[in-house]
């Protein structure tokens, strides 16, 4: 089961909370979503606090810093290794 919280609205954007209860835990998801052609999409997430987007620029920084091209493109496109 899940509840719908609060919901925050930034200048840009607007932020949805939703609280997940799985057996003995409940999680936290924050969405951030914008209009775009007139439907609001879904463009970060936040579970826990733990932000989707900077989490993955820094994986990413860090397989730049290792000038490791192969890596960045197998975390973006698991499947870009199977062609």
């Amino acid at each position: 089961p899940f509840t719908v919280g609060d919901s925050r609205d930034k200048p840009k954007y607007s932020v949805v909370r939703i609280t997940v209860q799985a057996e003995q835990n409940a999680h936290r998801l924050d969405f951030a979503v914008r209009p775009v052609d007139g439907k609001w999409k879904v463009f970060d997430l936040s579970v826990d606090g733990v932000v989707l987007s900077k989490t993955l620029n820094g994986a990413i920084h860090r397989e730049l810093a290792g000038d490791d091209l192969d890596a960045i493109i197998s975390a973006i496109n698991p499947q870009a290794n199977s062609e």
